[in-house]
């Protein structure tokens, strides 16, 4: 109950910051403000996560195209999941909010519903998931996947994707309110 309180007033209090954003997103790349994205929830269920769209709309297209075309890109890719100046971020204010986690505050509508917590490990693509060995996914998934967790808060961006999952058991693992306090 404290949870779903919380991210009420948060979501009310942040709503002006994510329209904000949201219109300058528009302003260099017509869209949708919000997209929902899939990914595993407890228990291995899938579900659409929010977030304020950032990327251009066709970033699925041009991420493979990009791949396919650029190795270093795609060694980057398959270490951390991410890449550093994406060319498919849609400007400047599309790229402060991500570096800034505006683009996470549509989340707090996923914490709302009761399919995230506000700390937890970060939900993942499908995709990603099933590449995880077993033991390792059903730990992600005994808790809800949370806006927040260990890997953001202790290296981010910095941090490979096994570096993520090995932050993700040890909160699983040592998982309690002082902790979620914490980080948060």
């Amino acid at each position: 109950m404290i949870t779903k309180l919380s991210a009420l007033i948060l979501l009310a209090l942040s709503s002006p910051l994510v329209l904000g954003f949201a219109l300058a997103v528009q302003w260099v790349s017509p869209g949708p403000m919000l997209l929902r994205q899939p990914r595993v929830g407890r228990h291995g269920e899938v579900f659409r996560m929010w977030k304020l769209r950032t990327m251009v709309p066709d970033a699925a297209e041009r991420l493979d195209a990009l791949l396919r075309a650029d190795p270093r890109a795609r060694a980057q890719w398959q270490a951390y999941g991410w890449l550093r100046d994406d060319p498919r971020v849609a400007g400047r204010a599309a790229r402060w909010a991500r570096q800034h986690s505006i683009d996470e505050l549509p989340q707090l509508l996923n914490v709302l519903a009761g399919g995230m917590a506000l700390v937890g490990p970060r939900p993942i693509l499908p995709s990603q998931a099933a590449q995880m060995a077993a033991p390792v996914r059903r730990a992600r998934e005994s808790v809800r996947p949370g806006m927040t967790g260990l890997w953001q808060v202790y290296g981010r961006s910095d941090m490979t994707l096994r570096q993520m999952v090995r932050l993700d058991r040890l909160y699983v693992g040592r998982r309690s309110v002082a902790l979620d306090v914490h980080i948060l």
